[in-house]
């Protein structure tokens, strides 16, 4: 099972290997291969990769626009399926909080715990709403490396509300867990439970 953060850094590596890597490879192939077709006509200059501008702009091809657009769709899929699970348990504990609090008990610290989680996930929605532009404008663009911060921006963004807003609601089952028991815990050592025992 792969954890967000495994996913994130898969979908980083691709980005990476489909904007950077990639295009030097093929811009070595045309390299290549009109030498091989021009040899005959007249002597070819050859840049290499390393003396290359690094500004020098470099569209994306078809087939790399079509993949990155497809890794960034299923990975905005799956931010906006953690939002929307972590959205709904939320509602959840506040009608559990609710029912806890016209009962006599004290919430108040679950109540802030839950707000707490409603504004990260707003801020997640925020930036994942704006992800398609952003994508777009990257996929599209003449000199992509140009986008990419603010692409890389975007989902780390998304990425750390998803986890404080989860954060949150854990947090929250535990305040509501613990302002729900009659007694507080007792803890019994092991030395007694072997005493017992014996």
């Amino acid at each position: 099972i792969l954890t967000l953060s495994m996913k994130k850094t898969i979908v980083f590596l691709a980005i990476f290997l489909v904007c950077v890597i990639l295009p030097k490879l093929s811009h070595a192939q045309s390299v290549a291969t009109s030498g091989i077709t021009s040899a005959s006509s007249s002597p070819v200059t050859e840049v290499s990769p390393i003396n290359r501008d690094r500004n020098q702009p470099r569209a994306l091809t078809t087939a790399a626009q079509v993949r990155l657009t497809n890794l960034a769709a299923n990975v905005s899929n799956r931010l906006d399926a953690y939002v929307r699970r972590i959205a709904n348990v939320t509602n959840r504990l506040d009608s559990r909080a609710a029912k806890l609090a016209d009962s006599g008990l004290d919430v108040s610290a679950a109540k802030q715990k839950i707000t707490t989680a409603r504004n990260e996930i707003e801020k997640a929605q925020i930036s994942l709403n704006n992800i398609d532009t952003i994508v777009h404008n990257f996929v599209q663009s003449e000199n992509p490396q140009t986008y990419w911060p603010s692409l890389k921006t975007t989902y780390q963004n998304a990425q750390t509300n998803i986890k404080l807003a989860h954060k949150a609601t854990v947090e929250t089952l535990l305040l509501l867990k613990a302002a729900n028991s009659p007694l507080p815990p007792t803890t019994v050592s092991t030395t007694s439970v072997k005493n017992n025992l014996e």
